[in-house]
This record gives C-alpha cells, structure tokens and sequence, in this order.
C-alpha cells in the first residue's frame, strides 16, 4: 500500500524525505509503506544548518498529549490531544482530555498507564464521546502501558477470551456485554515518544448497559482493590461512609451515599456467614451461578494470580437481579506475575467463597463446573486455538514496528515477542495438561 502526501513545513524546510528531494507544498508518494522501515527526513533551518528526523508509519491510532505540568495519580489534569486513527479513512480527533496515572503497581513503573477522559473543552463543562475500533462510543479509556509484561498481549488476549467465553449468556444476563474490548495505540507526552499502549473500554454504566439510578439504588458496579478479608470472603469489617469499604471500591451510583452499598454487604454478609443450609438454596439467586463458573474457570485458564481476591468486579443489573463477576486488570496472567516475574503452570486459584460452593455444592455447582469445562475445553481453550492467537498478537506487533520502537525507548526492559511466544505456549500445554486431570477428578 502506498500513500501519497501534501508535504508542508514551517519554520524549517523540508529538503529530502528518503533522500529524494522535496519542494515546499510539493506531493510525496510513500510506496509500498513498510512499518518496520525508516525513512530519513532532512530539513533545514532558517540559518543554514541542518537536522534530521527519522519518519516511520504505524497501523496503530497515534496520541499526542499535551499537558501543562506532571500528571498525578488523580484527579485527571486538563490535557489537549491530537489523535492520528491510523486508518486513511478514519478522521483525525482533536480535543481535550482530563488524564490522570493508573494502576498501584504500574505507579512505580517507569512507563506509565493513564485514564483518560474527553471534555468537550479544557474547563470540563461537559463531557464528549469518542469510538474507537468500532467500540461504542464513551467518554472514558484506559491507555494500559503494559510495561510488566513482556509479550504485550496479555491483556488483550485475556480479555478477548473472556469475551469469547460470555457471548453465549449476553441475552440471559440482560446486558450489553460483561467485559472490555480495545486495541493497541502508540503514545507521545509532548513531544517524547511513551511508547505501545493498549488502548481499552472501562467497565462502566453504560457498557453494562445499565439504566441510571432514580431516586432508589438500583444497578450497581463495585470493584475489589486490595487484597483484603472482606474480598477474599473471610469476614466482613465494619461498613464506613464513602467510596472505599473492606477493600472495595464503589464505581457507580457514587451519589448515593451510604445506601449504595447496601447491595454488596447484603450479599457478602450471605455468601460469608448463612448457614450451610441457606446457603445451599439461595446463594444462587444472590450470584449468578453461570457467571461464578466462567470465573473460575477463566481465572484458572489463564492463571490469574491477581485476580482471585481482587481486580473484581461485582456488579447487579438492577435491584431484583444477581450479581455478576467481571475480571479487571489482566496483565499478571498466562505465566508471569503482576512483576513480571514467572509463575508456575500448576495449581488451582481459589478462595473462601468457592471452597464453600465445593464443600456444600448447591445446585450440583461441581457437575455443572465440569460440564461448562468440557464445553469449552476444545473450543475456545484447546491449544491450537490459544497458540494460534498468540501468533496472531505477536504477528501484528513485531510488522507494526512498535516492538522495535518500544525496546528504543525502553532499553532496560528487553522484548523478544518470538522467545515470549515459545514461553507462553510450554507454560499453556503444561497448564491445559493439569486442568484436564484437575477437573476430570471432581
């Protein structure tokens, strides 16, 4: 594919792109545009001197930020963006953002992830919806700088399995969908190159597909923070007033006060401290009983280790419905641990509130973990399918020319997306091989 350009420049002259010459507002033809290459541009300034800069394309949308002073963990600052889709026909988006840090570990990485928000302008005065990759449009993103892991697509395969795993019970749960889609965006902060993101949805209202809140609380979103009793079910702590409660955070209603969280200690209270017997008939028209299975299995898929008391997401239609689990923050997964460290291929991620559904197994919860096992052992999980996506991820990062451009600027955290493939597929048959005979002795 080729592209052909209107080339300006201002204040310095453009003398040569690809060392054939230029004039002013004169067309340039890129042929057969390879993302891996570098096409040298040589201008000149206004005294006689020269400097030259290294051009290269990406499939990938382009962020340029521009923001006054440092970016904080919160509140988000006022920023201006300049958007490049990274597709001819998509337009350029322009605007300003509210952008803040994100993550507790990714904090103290030297690459870091952001939340982002568009405004309608740079005092907030209202909020404006932005689509990308045909996603539905929404105010809010998260730029996840992916920096522990060193495949770079983690994240985006787990979520896309998650997915994969939920779109057979979309119209049995009554929402729009019960995870995050995105894909991969390259960064500047000014004028500094930042590097490969994954650019993704959150959770929230409105993905959920849930109706604002009237005047009683009705649909709620709450995510575990911290690795705490209270999220591990092994007791519950005093209720306090305000966003934060026994390692969880309240997403939405946040206008609610105290009364918004109601439907979570309710149900924790339950799923803690019922007897055996009340919990074995009705803990399942508290949570629903599809949803506690595709976790588990999930998070015991992919191995994510910081995911089974926390990165949680709970959250209830409306008031008569049951909660749902939605996993949040897939980057420790597939082998390698939230500091990027090796994890083994072995043993089974569990808490308080799953050895209580094997001890007691209400509703044949066990026969029915087996059963949905072998429904999608060899369709979505088998090991053609995984290592086929791995390939596929890795394909399109090492022609994108972003590995290159992210082992430039971060030199100290090496990426070989060929050694990551060969790891993630012996660390995946040794995993598949041990959930096998895990769930086929329940």
């Amino acid at each position: 594919k080729g592209w052909k350009v209107q080339v300006f420049s201002y204040p310095l002259k453009i003398e040569t792109i690809d060392d054939r010459p230029i004039s002013e507002d004169d067309e340039f033809y890129f042929e057969n545009i390879d993302f891996n290459r570098i096409y040298p541009v040589k201008l000149k300034r206004s005294d006689g001197s020269q400097t030259e800069y290294d051009l290269q394309f990406t499939p990938f949308p382009v962020f340029q930020i521009y923001v006054e002073d440092s970016i904080p963990d919160e509140p988000k600052v006022p920023s201006r963006v300049i958007i490049s889709q990274g597709n001819a026909d998509e337009k350029m988006i322009t605007g300003y953002m509210g952008i803040e840090e994100r993550g507790r570990f990714a904090s103290y990485q030297p690459k870091k992830s952001f939340g982002i928000e568009f405004w309608d302008d740079i005092y907030e005065t209202g909020h404006r919806d932005v689509s990308f990759f045909g996603l539905m449009p929404d105010d809010d993103w998260i730029l996840n700088a992916m920096y522990i892991d060193r495949g770079r697509m983690r994240e985006a395969l787990s979520y896309k399995l998650w997915s994969d795993l939920q779109k057979d019970r979309m119209p049995e749960l009554q929402v729009r969908k019960t995870g995050v889609e995105g894909g991969y965006a390259e960064v500047f902060l000014k004028t500094r190159y930042q590097g490969l993101y994954h650019l993704g949805e959150r959770v929230d209202r409105k993905r959920l597909g849930i109706s604002r809140t009237g005047e009683q609380v009705e649909g709620v979103i709450y995510k575990s923070e911290i690795w705490h009793e209270t999220t591990e079910y092994e007791g519950l702590t005093e209720r306090t007033s305000g966003l934060i409660w026994g390692g969880w955070e309240l997403k939405y209603p946040k206008d609610r006060g105290d009364a918004a969280w109601d439907a979570l200690y309710e149900y924790l209270d339950f799923a803690i401290y019922a007897s055996d017997e009340d919990f074995k008939t009705w803990i399942f028209s508290r949570i629903d009983k599809g949803s506690v299975i595709d976790y588990f299995i999930f998070i015991n898929i992919i191995k994510a280790v910081d995911n089974y008391g926390k990165n949680i997401i709970m959250t209830k239609h409306d008031k008569t419905s049951s909660f749902l689990m939605i996993p949040w923050d897939l980057d420790a997964t597939w082998g390698r641990r939230w500091d990027s460290y090796c994890v083994s291929a072995v043993s089974i991620l569990t808490n308080r509130f799953y050895e209580r559904l094997f001890t007691l197994d209400p509703e044949g919860f066990t026969e029915s973990l087996k059963l949905r096992w072998n429904e999608v052992r060899n369709t979505l999980v088998d090991e053609e399918t995984i290592f086929g996506k791995i390939a596929q991820y890795k394909t399109v990062l090492v022609l994108s020319g972003a590995i290159d451009r992210e082992n430039k600027v971060w030199p100290s955290h090496p990426l070989n997306l060929y050694w990551e493939e060969y790891e993630m597929q012996q660390w995946y048959s040794t995993r598949l091989l041990y959930l096998d005979n895990y769930f086929q002795d329940l």
